[in-house]
């Protein structure tokens, strides 16, 4: 990711262009550091500008991290299905249809 904060003004960006470092597993870095925040979330109800900057990377780029990285990729549905679960029943269906396909 990149360190710089001026990197992260929008997540409209191509994902090749954000995440080129996602081309392989799930032992890179940013995937384990991603698997420790969810940790901290569920654990420790412990949440940092960084992991809310993760979660919506992985969510906005859905498809090419699922091919990177399954574990992280249905995590970070996991963890929206949990945000829109008493919000908006047609949004929890459609999540919950991508999580279990």
């Amino acid at each position: 990711f990149p360190q710089d904060p001026s990197g992260w003004v929008t997540f409209a960006k191509a994902a090749e262009a954000v995440i080129p470092q996602f081309a392989g597993d799930c032992s890179q870095v940013d995937f384990q550091e991603f698997k420790d925040r969810v940790v901290g979330w569920y654990e420790r109800q412990q949440a940092s500008l960084t992991f809310c900057q993760h979660f919506s990377l992985m969510i906005n780029n859905f498809e090419q991290i699922l091919n990177a990285c399954a574990p992280a990729a249905l995590a970070a549905v996991l963890m929206k299905l949990e945000t829109v679960y008493y919000e908006d029943p047609v949004k929890w269906d459609t999540l919950l249809g991508i999580y279990l396909s």
